[in-house]
């Protein structure tokens, strides 16, 4: 996974030195999305409790 966020950025910087913000923007999404996952993977992300608010 770590890889492949990498790839995401090197392609989202090619797609923004080119000028194709839109697929700039769908690159970012990517990112955003694998994002958490790695956290998880990695055991950063702590769950939220129940009725908590996150902090």
């Amino acid at each position: 996974m770590l890889s492949e966020r990498l790839l995401l950025w090197d392609q989202q910087e090619e797609a923004q030195a080119a000028g194709e913000w839109h697929q700039a923007l769908a690159l970012e999404q990517s990112i955003r999305s694998i994002s958490p996952r790695i956290r998880q993977a990695m055991g950063l992300l702590v769950p939220l409790r129940q009725g908590g608010s996150e902090r």
